[in-house]
């Protein structure tokens, strides 16, 4: 299930990879595919808080993962990682 963000701009990712790997496309030319089309605008960055519900028992990674736990997944546009506090010198006196 999809919250609005995730549907408007999750799905078409989805929507153009599944044709990307349906046509024959090794996972590097989906990749460079989609990196093109969203440097021409074609695919808008996920707004931040865009969410997909995966809550089913039947999900599958691959062969080697195998089946997956339900879960939620949280897309947010790419950002430094400075802007959600990674590699950031501690304050003194917190922990």
């Amino acid at each position: 299930m999809l919250q609005p963000g995730g549907g408007e701009n999750v799905l078409p990712y989805t929507l153009n990879r599944t044709k990307l790997i349906l046509a024959g496309l090794s996972k590097a030319q989906v990749h460079g595919t989609i990196e093109a089309s969203v440097a021409k605008k074609e695919l808008a960055p996920p707004e931040a808080g865009a969410m997909s519900y995966m809550l089913s028992k039947m999900g599958y990674l691959d062969d080697t993962a195998g089946h997956w736990r339900p879960h939620l997944m949280i897309h947010v546009p790419s950002t430094g990682e400075a802007s959600w506090g990674a590699n950031v010198a501690r304050i003194s006196g917190i922990v």
